[in-house]
This record gives structure tokens, C-alpha cells and sequence, in this order.
């Protein structure tokens, strides 16, 4: 597979999910349905929003991906 998809990258401790402090990384791809788990992707990294944050609340933490989100796809259409 050699397309170009966009999304959103973490690198950080989970604050709000982990207590422990353990390192993460995780990608969230925007408007992606496929079963890709175990697939080599090459990552390129153009623009940072924001740092670790640890959130009162799973819907505080949701409602900021959220907005994450809103400001991503913004963001890729102005490039």
C-alpha cells in the first residue's frame, strides 16, 4: 500500500488514562475504516498542536480530541 493518509499523532503518558507515566504513541487517521494493525507506515510530521494534558474527565479529554480534530482538518485544508 502506498497511499497518503492524514491524521492525528500522540506522543505523551496518557495522563488522564495511566497513572504509571508510561510513554505512548498512538495515531488516530482521519476518515480511515480499514483493519491496518500490524502494517509499516511511514510517518511525516508537519505541524504541532499541542502538549500532554491531563483532563478531569473522559468527556473533557474527548471533547479536546474532538477539538483536535476540528483544528486538523482545518489546518490540512489551508495547506
Amino acid at each position: 500500500m502506498n497511499e497518503t493518509l492524514y491524521g492525528m499523532l500522540s506522543i505523551g503518558k496518557r495522563p488522564t488514562l495511566e497513572n504509571e507515566g508510561k510513554l505512548s504513541v498512538e495515531v488516530y487517521l482521519l476518515d480511515f475504516k480499514r483493519e491496518i494493525y500490524g502494517a509499516e507506515l511511514t510517518i511525516r510530521l508537519l505541524k504541532w498542536v499541542r502538549g500532554d494534558k491531563k483532563f478531569n474527565s473522559l468527556d473533557e479529554l474527548t471533547q479536546q480530541i474532538n477539538n483536535d480534530r476540528v483544528y486538523t482538518l482545518n489546518y490540512l485544508k489551508s495547506r
